[in-house]
């Protein structure tokens, strides 16, 4: 059946505005996600564990990584110091979870990472010397309440149960469930005594999960920027943000008083701008010099980062990390039949717009439905009129349209921008 409408994309999905954000998903910002660090991109697996975390309560979550096997995670530099004879996870043989997690490294030394099975504890070494600053791939543990274990570098013995100074955390999986699949440990000197602690984050966790572990959700209107200072320990006083192009500090996600320090996480969406600056906290207009950045990400509906403010108020760096794909993908829980007419349908009315190969506008057409469900486009195996339904409804599209160029290779050119 023809669709009622075939301006699905063009006029409902604000293509001109859409497509300037494809154009800087493509080249149009810079490629480093800060002053020194590019963005680094989450892998498949993931799996995480609580610690306890300054005031917060953390907690890991791990996503949907059980379809990769361990194999894939990292593990390479393992050597005799990190414990003798403990296996490398490449030769591991237990179920993974299907949680995973990542390191990122804020201390000034390197530590070991591990994974440990549950009961009688068989430990397996994921990676060894994680340099300062570092950020490493997604690891999955042993699932049925599997360990995550961080170390100081060299230490060994990683089934310790008794006085193990020299661990810094130990997550389990079956901690938080509700955190979702995707975790990031982040490790970093305790601003009092210096020693190395330990604060966990929920990259994709479910919505209704009220903690400071939480990471922001993806909005697929806007560039989402969440940032924390544990790598600050002379910050006694929130900071502020500014964003390029717009006057004064920025205001984060809620609009409130909320500012940036200790063990916050303080979201701002910045819209299709990539590059902000950090300022003072006497600065509260951010009319005066910034004392961080300016840092760029790449921005993109949808896209998210974790920034990591690092250094003293003299001089801060930053550590910044690419978040996981957080917006919906229906495709699992679709129907196969009514996800295929959905895909033609959609596939129909972009061809009409769009001088796209038959294989494009079917690519493209796959990733609006997975993003929107197949069941919201077609009623009555009608094709909807997409500008009549909710802003984020539109904005679910118009952040597949940019995936577009990348998943499909499709050139920018070809919508007309």
């Amino acid at each position: 059946m023809r669709p009622r409408t075939h301006h699905l994309t063009r006029r409902a999905l604000g293509a001109v505005a859409a497509m300037s954000l494809v154009l800087a998903a493509c080249g149009g910002g810079s490629d480093d996600a800060s002053s020194d660090d590019a963005p680094v991109e989450a892998d498949d697996e993931t799996s995480s564990d609580a610690d306890d975390a300054g005031d917060a309560e953390p907690s890991d979550a791990a996503d949907d990584a059980a379809d990769d096997d361990a194999d894939d995670a990292p593990g390479d530099d393992a050597g005799d110091d990190a414990g003798g004879d403990i296996a490398d996870i490449s030769a591991a043989t237990f179920e993974a979870s299907e949680i995973g997690y990542r390191t990122v490294n804020l201390l000034d030394e390197p530590v070991d990472l591990y994974v440990i099975t549950n009961g009688i504890r068989e430990a397996f070494v994921v990676e060894t010397g994680v340099a300062p600053g570092a950020v490493t791939e997604f690891a999955s543990p042993p699932a049925d309440s599997g360990r995550y274990l961080i170390t100081t570098a060299g230490a060994g013995d990683p089934t310790c149960v008794v006085d193990c100074d020299h661990h810094i955390i130990e997550a389990t999986t079956s901690f938080a469930p509700e955190g979702g699949s995707f975790r990031t440990v982040i490790v970093y000197p305790n601003p009092e005594s210096g020693e190395p602690t330990s604060f966990e984050t929920y990259e994709v966790p479910d919505a209704s999960l009220q903690t400071g572990n939480a990471l922001p959700l993806a909005d697929a209107s806007t560039t989402t920027i969440a940032v924390s200072a544990l790598g600050v320990p002379d910050l006694d006083f929130g900071l502020n943000l500014s964003v390029e192009g717009t006057e004064g500090c920025f205001p984060n996600r809620a609009d409130d008083a909320r500012r940036i320090g200790g063990n916050q996480i303080v979201p701002f969406d910045t819209g299709d701008v990539g590059t902000f600056s950090i300022h003072g906290s006497e600065d509260r207009d951010c009319t005066g010099d910034p004392i961080g950045g300016p840092f760029e990400v790449q921005p993109g509906p949808g896209q998210r980062y974790h920034v990591m403010l690092t250094g003293t108020l003299s001089g801060l760096d930053a550590t910044i990390v690419e978040l996981v794909d957080g917006l919906p993908d229906t495709s699992a829980d679709a129907d196969p039949a009514a996800r295929e007419e959905a895909i033609a349908l959609v596939a129909d009315a972009v061809v009409e717009d769009f001088p796209l190969a038959p294989d494009e506008a079917t690519c493209l057409a796959g990733l609006i439905v997975d993003r929107i469900g197949a069941d919201v486009l077609v009623v009555d195996g009608v094709l909807i009129e997409l500008e009549d339904q909710p802003s984020e409804v539109v904005s679910l599209a118009e952040a597949a349209l940019v995936e577009s160029v990348d998943a499909c290779g499709i050139d920018p050119s070809q919508f007309g921008a």
